[in-house]
């Protein structure tokens, strides 16, 4: 099912059960105020994750 349930770019495919987990998850959880998502924090994460595209 398409769907964008987390704010995300773009739109993706989702199990039922995967939007339901992340409807719940972003009802009761919120983002920080005071961190910054800049292209450093962003890649330091993709690379804590082992995401990263380069």
């Amino acid at each position: 099912m398409p769907g964008n349930p987390t704010g995300a770019s773009a739109p993706a495919d989702w199990s039922l059960i995967g939007m339901a987990a992340a409807s719940i998850a972003v009802t009761f959880l919120e983002s920080d105020p005071e961190i910054v998502w800049d292209e450093e924090r962003s890649a330091t994460v993709r690379d804590l994750l082992g995401t990263n595209s380069d």
